[in-house]
C-alpha cells in the first residue's frame, strides 16, 4: 500500500509464507519436517526537502522478520575475520524443536542535488537478528545473534538522462553475540573475536535505457 502527496510518499508492504522446516536427527530422538508460518512487515516514508534543493529528500525505512529473514536482506553472515554463517529462517535447539529466527532493520538516507546534474547519497542501515542457530564455540553451543551496521555515502554526475558516474564509499561492521575462532589467526594463536569491519570504494557507472 502506497500514498503520494506533495510533501512525499508513504508505504506499508506486507509477507506471509507456508515453509516446510525439517528437523535433523538429535541424540536419543529422530528428525521430523512440519510447516511454519513465516512473514514480515516493512513501512518507509520519504520525506520532500524542496527547502534544500529541488530533488532533495529524506528517506527511512523499518521492516520486521519472524521465520522470514530474506525480506530484511540477509542469507550469510560474516566476513573477513569473521567465520560466515548461513542465516536461516528457523533453528533447531538441542531437542530438535524448531523455532523461528526473527530480525528487524532500520534504514535512513538523505539525497542532496548539489547542482542540477551533481546530487550525493549519505545513507545508513541498522540490523539485528535473534536466532536459534545454534554453533559450536569451545564445545558448547551458543547462539551467534549477527547485526550489521552499514553507513555509506556517495557522489554522483548525471551529465545526460539515464547515465550516472560517480564514486561511493562503504563502512560496514559485523558482529556476534559469542566469541568465535578468528577466520585468519585462530589456528596460529587460538585468537577469537566478536566483530569485524570493512571499507570499499566503487567507481559506479551505470546506464538506464
Amino acid at each position: 500500500m502506497r500514498v503520494d502527496q506533495g510533501w512525499g510518499s508513504a508505504q506499508l508492504s506486507a509477507a506471509i509464507g507456508d515453509r516446510g522446516v525439517y528437523s535433523s536427527p538429535y541424540a536419543g530422538g529422530t528428525g521430523y519436517s512440519k510447516d511454519e508460518m513465516g512473514w514480515a512487515i516493512q513501512a518507509g516514508v520519504k520525506i520532500n526537502l524542496p527547502m534544500l534543493a529541488a530533488g532533495d529528500a529524506l528517506f527511512l525505512q523499518a521492516g520486521y522478520a519472524d521465520g522470514a529473514l530474506e525480506y530484511l536482506g540477509w542469507g550469510t553472515a560474516g566476513y573477513g575475520r569473521l567465520p560466515a554463517y548461513n542465516v536461516a529462517n528457523y533453528g533447531v535447539n538441542a531437542f530438535g524443536n524448531i523455532k523461528s529466527n526473527t530480525g528487524y532493520n532500520i534504514v535512513a538516507a538523505l539525497r542532496h542535488y548539489w547542482t542540477p546534474t551533481i546530487r550525493s547519497d549519505i545513507y545508513g542501515s541498522y540490523s539485528a537478528l535473534q536466532t536459534n542457530d545454534a554453533i559450536l564455540i569451545n564445545g558448547v553451543a551458543r547462539d551467534f545473534d549477527p547485526k550489521e551496521l552499514l553507513v555509506a555515502a556517495n557522489l554522483v554526475w548525471s551529465p545526460v538522462s539515464g547515465l550516472d558516474l560517480g564514486v561511493e564509499v562503504l563502512y560496514s561492521r559485523t558482529e556476534y553475540g559469542v566469541r568465535v575462532p578468528d577466520a585468519k589467526a585462530f589456528a596460529d594463536n587460538g585468537r577469537t573475536i566478536k566483530s569485524d569491519d570493512a571499507s570499499t570504494g566503487r567507481l559506479r557507472i551505470q546506464r538506464d535505457f
